[in-house]
């Protein structure tokens, strides 16, 4: 337990000297000076280029200073996103003989590291560390993208439990495997794709591939003919579940325009972790590799993990390197359950609020949740983990979804990922699904994307995501008891999520948060 408790401390600190501050530059032409700007990667949609650049000082590599240089297909300048340096510089790097020095930048100050790794792959750990001059470790941070829970499912379309519409328990039970009664008339018959070698069909196709990488050991077969009806307590059934999930999806991408996202098909183990419930995103082999546990309810079985872990990989395709950040942790971790909701609601329409709706929500693990319950209001949220306040942006997420439909929704969130760097916050993010909204649709959708954002005040609503058109109106305070002067005894208000107040002096205040009027936006703080 002590231990448990020292590494939810360390998560709770990671990474915050990488976290440098970005800023959207529009008609600039130049990186910020006091780095030499090495390009990195250059992705490119229908739409736009987006080139990504690294920061260097004297030949070492600045953590956290990434930028991106979005290019219209005309050759001509978009707009950049671009770190903010501090402007002092710094001395030399008394440690350019260790083998991978780095400058950090904390607090406004250039400080001098090594960074080291380790790697273990059995059971998988992968730790990036920071250390001074003296050998201290002054910085972590957790380079696995995994679920914190006890992940397996019973994968159907999108799992059994969202065919049945009934929640988990009484006769839907995993029952370690077994089940095959109940859980097997909910299977849906769909057509895999699957590799011919001449002699039989290998489990691979040109999005996923099995294999056995990780224990416990289970030997991946070559099926003899095209017959892949196997039970859901088959060990076969599993994999033939992740190839196709993976497959349609990535159709999907393509479909959208994103089919180039992840340009290699993905290795999977889907007996992986030691048997644990767990579930990761491992981009440190060449390709990257997914990992699915077995554990509680088997990962590979439900829809929402398989989706949901694989967009790990998207955003790495479109911004390697960038899940630094906290709060770019959770945003990553929220991105990835939008997609397993939207995948989950293309397949059944039911039980769409719970993330991982077949491998958690049950004794194993309590899940996620796609809906807002708890109404958190972005500003002044502490993110302490990769996990921390995902439905506020998720929520966000499936409400623009509701309203634009997925098609539109999913390729503007597809879109976005080319923006993330390694500190994008929740609200840097919102800007850029509406910037695709204004590339793609003319910003159509704009106005209402952004209520939705603004629901959870994750964007202010009735300003622009350009800052340089934010329209000038006072903020007035609002405590119960007190009403100032200069505000009329009867307003007309309307809150984060487009409802109607009336403001009257001398009655009761309305929930706490953000009001507008044509005059002014009010503060309503209990």
């Amino acid at each position: 337990m002590r231990t448990a408790l020292l590494l939810i401390a360390i998560a709770a600190s990671v990474a915050q000297a990488q976290e440098l501050q970005h800023k959207v530059v529009h008609g600039a032409t130049e990186l910020p000076e006091g780095a030499e700007w090495i390009e990195t990667a250059v992705r490119s949609t229908p739409w736009r280029t987006y080139r990504r650049y690294t920061g260097f000082r004297d030949g070492i590599e600045i953590e956290g200073a990434d930028a991106v240089v979005a290019v219209r297909p005309d050759g001509s300048l978009d707009y950049r996103i671009v770190p903010v340096l501090p402007e002092v510089i710094p001395g030399a790097h008394p440690l350019t003989q260790a083998e991978v020095p780095v400058w950090l930048i904390q607090d406004g100050q250039w400080i001098a590291a090594e960074r080291r790794e380790v790697y273990r792959p059995h059971p998988l750990y992968r730790m990036r560390f920071w250390h001074d001059a003296s050998g201290r470790i002054i910085d972590s941070l957790d380079l696995i993208r995994r679920l914190d829970t006890a992940v397996s499912a019973y994968v159907f379309a999108p799992d059994p439990l969202s065919v049945a519409n009934v929640p988990y328990g009484g006769i839907y039970v995993d029952a370690n495997d077994g089940n095959t009664a109940v859980l097997d008339s909910l299977r849906t018959e769909a057509s895999v794709q699957l590799t011919w070698n001449g002699t039989g069909f290998t489990l691979a196709n040109s999005a996923a591939v099995i294999q056995e990488f990780d224990p416990p050991s289970v030997a991946v077969p070559v099926l003899p003919g095209p017959d892949a009806k196997f039970s859901r307590s088959d060990s076969e059934f599993e994999m033939i579940n992740v190839l196709y999930h993976i497959y349609e999806w990535k159709q999907r991408m393509a479909s959208l325009g994103y089919g180039g996202m992840v340009n290699y098909a993905i290795p999977v183990d889907v007996n992986a972790y030691g048997g644990a419930d767990l579930s990761a995103f491992d981009f440190g082999t060449t390709p990257p590799r997914l990992y699915f546990g077995e554990g509680g309810v088997d990962d590979a079985e439900d829809a929402d993990v398989i989706v949901h872990e694989y967009g790990h990989a998207m955003a790495y395709g479109a911004a390697p390197g960038t899940n630094i950040g906290i709060q770019r942790q959770a945003l990553e971790e929220a991105i990835c359950d939008y997609w397993a909701v939207s995948w989950s609601r293309i397949q059944s329409p039911y039980r769409w609020p719970l993330v991982f709706t077949w491998d958690g929500h049950n004794e194993f693990w309590s899940g996620r949740s796609a809906v807002n319950n708890q109404q958190k209001m972005y500003p002044g949220l502490s993110f302490t983990g990769p996990y921390s306040h995902t439905s506020v942006m998720v929520d966000a997420l499936v409400r623009g979804r509701q309203r634009v439909g997925a098609t539109v929704m999913d390729g503007l969130v597809m879109e976005a990922l080319y923006s993330l760097t390694s500190s994008t916050t929740f609200k840097q993010f919102a800007e850029s699904v509406l910037r695709a909204d204004t590339l793609k649709h003319g910003g159509v959708h704009s106005e209402g994307l952004h209520t939705d954002f603004a629901a959870w005040q994750i964007l202010t609503p009735g300003m622009s995501v350009d800052e340089r058109d934010v329209p000038s109106r006072g903020t007035v305070v609002l405590r119960p008891g007190q009403w100032p002067a200069q505000l009329r005894e009867r307003l007309h208000a309307v809150d984060a999520s487009g409802r109607q107040w009336i403001l009257m002096n001398g009655s009761e205040l309305p929930p706490a948060g953000w009001y507008w009027t044509d005059e002014v936006r009010i503060l309503v703080i209990p």
